[in-house]
């Protein structure tokens, strides 16, 4: 691994990110609006009497407008606030739904695995999902014990908008949208996810997991718990189709509190290509920024990793819920930093470090610029194994105060 640190001053790293939001787009094209959207052949409401929305389950009337603007050639499905249920909605190629700001969306209770929307066909293009004058609510509820919900699963998705979000989703649910990819078909590309928060997400999980994903970005996301973005690659191996699971993906302004990380890259059996992170930042996490092992023996790899202003926030008394069971055994930190919770595997503990580099399958890290701190860590601001293995021997490699030197939290939102 070729891992070079570059530190710069504040005001370098503010050029950095005003030439990585170039007009108010990433440096790679990703997501443009088209002109389903600019120019739509149909426009509904669900205001509109032919999409009743009385009833205890509102798909019906989802899928009626959908169909709607999608036999029309493209257009736009506005949803007025209110509080709605649905399940499978099917989702068109150049259909864009609206929500007005402070709809409520709850996925209605039922079959395992349930999804809010499902893709209608092999390749589904031109789509967007997005709160209008504000932000609408994604809500997860406990009352289907056996379901593990999404919002949307994009396989084979090319040009796809999910902006200004607020998810509720309950701990024991998994990522609220993975990005698949089925062999012989086109991976998602020109994806952009921006503008969401989300709560509660379980430890190992996600707002968005990049199962593979091409030329696409991700900006402006905040969870509390798990990781924000979780950049993993699917198990399709290089020789299915000769793709690259995940390349031309960038991130801006990325933020966990109290979980694992904000941006976690994890490649599995594939080959992957590029990834550009900046503006990652955690609040009393283990991680800002963590690169695990990923499945060697499988053939994984990533090309290039480049890190830039990655900032972490800790305090002393900072608690984290590490509840993956054996992800981190007990004795891998002394005994004064971390007391043992109910269930196997389960611990608390305070923020570890800043970057976690662990991953063997990464050919070039890049760190360009600034890594900053502000309180109390038990490793240094960036880690790999070694630090690992002489904390398992009993060493404490510096739980201490670090001045803070750069950033105050949330400037860019």
């Amino acid at each position: 691994m070729n891992c070079t640190i570059k530190p710069i001053s504040k005001v370098a790293a503010l050029s950095i990110a005003a030439t990585f939001l170039q007009s108010g787009q990433l440096a790679h094209a990703k997501y443009s609006e088209p002109s389903s959207y600019t120019n739509p052949r149909k426009t509904v409401s669900l205001a509109d009497s032919r999409y009743n929305t009385s009833g205890v389950n509102d798909s019906r009337a989802f899928q009626l407008a959908i169909d709607d603007v999608a036999a029309a050639g493209g257009g736009r499905v506005f949803v007025p606030r209110d509080t709605y249920r649905i399940r499978g909605v099917r989702m068109k190629s150049n259909v864009h739904l609206e929500f007005q700001n402070g709809t409520n969306l709850y996925q209605d209770a039922g079959a395992r695995f349930g999804q809010m929307f499902t893709r209608d066909a092999d390749v589904t293009e031109n789509i967007s999902f997005r709160g209008v004058g504000g932000r609408f609510n994604v809500r997860f509820s406990d009352e289907d014990d056996l379901a593990q919900p999404a919002f949307f699963h994009p396989i084979n998705t090319i040009n796809m908008l999910w902006s200004s979000c607020n998810i509720s989703i309950s701990p024991k649910y998994q990522n609220c949208m993975i990005l698949s990819h089925r062999v012989g078909k086109p991976v998602n590309r020109h994806i952009q996810i921006r503008s969401i928060t989300a709560s509660r997400i379980h430890f190992g999980f996600s707002i968005a997991q990049t199962g593979a994903v091409h030329d696409s970005d991700f900006r402006n996301l905040r969870a509390t718990g798990g990781s924000t973005l979780l950049l993993e690659s699917d198990n399709i191996r290089p020789a299915d189709d000769g793709i690259e699971a995940m390349d031309l993906i960038t991130c801006w302004n990325i933020v966990s509190t109290e979980g694992q990380a904000a941006v976690k890259v994890n490649p599995r059996q594939n080959r992957n290509g590029s990834l550009s992170l900046g503006g990652i930042t955690s609040v009393g996490s283990q991680f800002s920024a963590l690169t695990e092992t990923g499945q060697t023996d499988l053939g994984a790899s990533i090309d290039r990793v480049v890190l830039f202003r990655v900032h972490g926030v800790y305090g002393g008394s900072t608690a984290v819920v590490w509840s993956k069971a054996g992800s981190y055994p007990a004795w891998v930190f002394p005994n004064r930093v971390f007391r043992s919770r109910a269930g196997a595997g389960a611990y608390y503990a305070p923020s570890v470090s800043v970057i976690g580099s662990y991953s063997e399958t990464i050919k070039n890290l890049t760190i360009k610029s600034s890594v900053t701190s502000e309180g109390n860590y038990f490793l240094p601001d960036i880690t790999d194994r070694s630090h690992l293995i002489w904390a398992q021997r009993g060493f404490n490699l510096g739980a201490r105060p670090l001045v803070s030197r750069s950033l105050d939290v949330g400037w860019y939102f």
